[in-house]
């Protein structure tokens, strides 16, 4: 539940707009006291996918990011250990997007 909003936002967002292969990476390690998990895309990047939100459906806002952002701020609190959440635009060697990658760190 906690990484679902970040999958389908790669899917949907970065990758089906793309026009060649698209490669979609889910990654979990144990880092101390921690749990990292690093979603990451080869899409077209955020700003070109923000392009798109805005003229296809202006009027929808979706919340499954910031619901998670919310679930990670209560499991610190119940843990007394912060988690976090970092959102990585990813560039090729010429500067051009070329996916992004989301970080979340979840205490355990």
């Amino acid at each position: 539940m906690i990484i679902q909003p970040f999958v389908e936002n790669a899917i949907w967002h970065g990758l089906l707009p793309k026009e060649s292969n698209g490669h979609l990476s889910i990654s979990l390690s144990s880092q101390g006291d921690s749990l990292e998990i690093i979603i990451a895309d080869n899409g077209i990047g955020r700003a070109k996918a923000d392009s798109y939100k805005s003229t296809s459906s202006p009027t929808r806002k979706s919340m499954g990011m910031k619901l998670t952002e919310e679930r990670l701020k209560l499991a610190a609190e119940n843990l007394e250990k912060a988690g976090s959440q970092k959102i990585i635009d990813l560039f090729d060697e010429q500067g051009n997007p070329s996916g992004t990658k989301v970080v979340l760190t979840i205490p355990i």
